[in-house]
């Protein structure tokens, strides 16, 4: 899985890689046959896009948590210090999340999702102020200079504002296509 409970380890893995210069091939080796295994056994293209599920008992498992919406991000770093094809995924996988963001009443993301053929499902309804999807707008706008990814990341900060503001700070937003149900009075620190 690149999601809940491992995604620091990739992107630590690559950020030693970049941190020592280099100098942690290891890091740098560990990184890319992480990335490979992705694609060849986690990677998903579906009509509901293309997005990293997990294997769970040996079964492939198409449940994924917005965590996993760091992997653009993740990815299009990796592309500019040890894998320069590995751009288009990122693309890819963050066209993905952007037209999932499109597609709830907010124009935020549930927390987790269960994806078929057929259908991508909101199992946890609320937006808890993860950083993840804009952080990997950022990144791809650096990368790439192309503007879509700023208008995207400031769409969701626009979003954010509107369905999340609270007296002082943002709260969590109870279900992303009722906003009018409100917030909950909690802002991690990660935001």
């Amino acid at each position: 899985s690149f999601d809940a409970y491992c995604d620091s380890f990739y992107e630590y893995l690559l950020k030693l890689y970049i941190l020592t210069d280099g100098q942690c091939t290891k890091c740098g080796q560990l990184y890319n046959n992480s990335i490979e295994g992705m694609r060849r056994f986690l990677l998903r293209n579906t009509s509901q896009g293309v997005y990293v599920g997990k294997i769970k008992s040996s079964s492939p498992d198409d449940s994924l948590t917005y965590l996993s919406f760091f992997l653009p991000g993740m990815i299009s770093l990796g592309a500019q210090y040890l894998n320069k094809n590995d751009m288009d995924l990122a693309i890819s996988l963050a066209n993905t999340f952007a037209k999932w963001h499109n597609d709830t009443v907010s124009g935020l993301m549930g927390d987790a999702y269960h994806i078929t053929s057929k259908n991508l499902t909101l199992t946890d309804t609320k937006y808890k102020l993860r950083p993840e999807f804009i952080e990997s707008c950022f990144y791809l706008f650096r990368f790439t200079g192309d503007s879509k990814w700023r208008e995207i990341g400031w769409k969701i900060f626009e979003s954010l504002s509107i369905n999340c503001r609270a007296t002082h700070g943002f709260g969590e937003l109870k279900d992303v296509n009722h906003p009018e149900l409100g917030i909950e009075d909690i802002q991690d620190s990660y935001l």
